[in-house]
Parts: structure tokens; C-alpha cells; sequence
């Protein structure tokens, strides 16, 4: 990066770091372009290092300020674990979005602060166009559908069975394969118990209920909702008992211009190095890290 805009970010960093008076953790991804992976795990280690932090001495409070639409949930977990090896009480600020991957990483934090209009989403599971909530969704219809013949059934005293419950499902299976939805039920259970480890050990950690807690909110965060991209605003995340807070006017504009200029310098070439294509052709770029402290 060049010296006028390393400056430029630098000093919007500061700005943050001046308002919430803690350390800061800059993790910006490009759109749909920039997903968490497992490669993340080693830069950001690497990058708290560098900046002379160790998991022998962990930091009281870190702000990690957090712009990406998710990712591999496995790595998103590990992401989640590596940040609180160097610091005890994390916060985490989202500007605009951390959906999906980025949503379960915000589970470890004891407080997540959403700037104006900012969402999170659901952390249901999807394996390329199929989504665990359209299946669930499907066998709700299929069960609503065999309740409804019922009705009518037994509205006409008729002595007739319905079996349309059991063909709905059969033609889902054979839609998605067997194979198929039983991955992502398989995905959808592993991404379970990483949110309920995150938000077990630090988000409700001081809570003496935190089992129960941690277990209700990810059940909720993976079946309740009918869509992966369903939005998860402030109003939607506090029904769910997350530790969400408004961000005053001047902390929202300020981590919102930051990332407004990470775009500006992304889509100039300058940060986020394309990393080639994935298997549906798109460019996929690398993810900016910054620790200020």
C-alpha cells in the first residue's frame, strides 16, 4: 500500500481507536469476493505477532472491526479461537454486514456493536446452491400439505389416507440426493457445536445459565429462519438474546468510511490481491488484516 493511503487508513483507524479508547483488529473482506478460509488463521497469527502481541500475555480488550459475508465454517470457528488467544474480552463492530461464516465468528465476542442499517445473518449451512433451511423449509410444506388432506378427510368422515407427506419428501431426496442433504446436515451439525463452543466460552461466559443459553441460540440461529440470507438487524438479534448494541452516530460513520475506503482501494488494485477463481469462475481476493494498537 502506498504511503498516502496507508495514511489515510491509518489515521481512520486511530479515529476508532479513539472513540472506543481499545487495541484494533481490522478484518476487511472484498464482498462475495473475499471469503474466510483456513489461510486466514495463520495470517492473522502472523499478524498479531508482528505487531508484538503473544498468547503468553493476553491483552484485557481488543475491538475487532469485522466487514465480510462469511465463509468456510471450520475456518470460521478457528478464526474465532485464534483472535481470543491474544486478547480476553473481544468486541466486535460491524459497519455493515458479517453474514453467515462472519456471523459465527461474532458469536465469541462479549459484546457486538452494529452501525447504522449493519446486519448479521442465520449460520445455516449451504453446499453450492442448496441451503439446510430450503430442506427444512420443504419438509414443513410436506408436513403442512399431509395435515391439511387430514382435515378435509376427516371434514367428509372419509375413511381414506394420505401418503402425499411421504412422496413430497421421496421427490426432495431424489431433487438433492441423498448424499447431498445428508451433508449438509452433517455441516450443519459440526457448524452447532462451533457456535455453542464460541458463545459457551465467551459470549455468555458469565452467565450461569451459559449452557443453555449458548445451546438455545444456535438452534435458533440454524433452523428458525426460512433463508440463509435472511437479515438479522439490531430489533431481529436482540429477539434472540445476543449481545447486540447500536453504535452511536460518530463510531458508525467512522468504521463505515473505513471500509468505504477499503473498498475504494481494493477495486483500485491497491489491497486484496486476487487469488484466482473458484470452481463457478468467480475472482476470489485475498482479506486485509491490521492490528493498531
Amino acid at each position: 500500500m502506498s504511503d498516502n493511503f496507508s495514511i489515510q487508513v491509518d489515521n481512520l483507524a486511530q479515529e476508532i481507536m479513539s472513540i472506543r479508547k481499545h487495541p484494533l483488529f481490522v478484518m476487511y473482506y472484498y464482498e462475495t469476493a473475499g471469503r474466510i478460509s483456513h489461510e486466514d488463521v495463520r495470517d492473522i497469527y502472523d499478524e498479531f505477532r508482528r505487531r508484538g502481541w503473544s498468547r503468553d500475555t493476553m491483552q484485557d480488550n481488543l475491538d475487532v472491526l469485522i466487514h465480510s459475508y462469511g465463509g468456510d465454517a471450520h475456518a470460521s470457528y478457528r478464526v474465532g479461537q485464534i483472535i481470543h488467544d491474544f486478547a480476553k474480552d473481544v468486541t466486535f463492530l460491524v459497519p455493515f454486514h458479517a453474514t453467515s461464516g462472519a456471523t459465527l465468528v461474532c458469536l465469541g465476542g462479549k459484546e457486538i456493536r452494529l452501525g447504522a442499517y449493519a446486519t448479521l445473518s442465520p449460520i445455516d449451512t449451504r453446499i453450492d446452491d442448496v441451503e439446510l433451511a430450503s430442506i427444512d423449509s420443504f419438509k414443513r410444506f410436506a408436513m403442512d400439505c399431509r395435515r391439511d388432506i387430514e382435515k378435509v378427510l376427516d371434514e367428509s368422515n372419509s375413511t381414506r389416507t394420505t401418503d402425499v407427506e411421504s412422496i413430497l419428501l421421496c421427490e426432495m431426496v431424489k431433487q438433492g440426493t441423498a448424499l447431498g442433504i445428508g451433508s449438509l446436515y452433517r455441516e450443519s451439525t459440526l457448524t452447532g457445536h462451533y457456535a455453542h463452543r464460541l458463545m459457551y466460552d465467551y459470549m455468555f461466559v458469565n452467565h450461569s445459565n451459559r449452557g443453555v443459553m449458548a445451546q438455545n441460540t444456535a438452534t435458533e440461529l440454524l433452523q428458525t429462519y426460512p433463508s440463509h440470507d435472511f437479515i438479522l438487524d439490531y430489533h431481529m438479534a436482540s429477539v434472540l438474546e445476543l449481545p447486540v448494541i447500536e453504535m452511536r452516530e460518530e463510531e458508525s460513520e467512522k468504521t463505515k468510511s473505513l471500509v468505504n475506503l477499503l473498498d475504494t482501494l481494493t477495486e483500485q488494485g491497491i489491497i486484496c490481491r486476487d487469488l484466482g477463481q473458484d470452481e463457478e469462475g468467480e475472482t476470489l481476493k485475498s482479506p486485509f488484516f491490521r492490528l493498531y494498537t
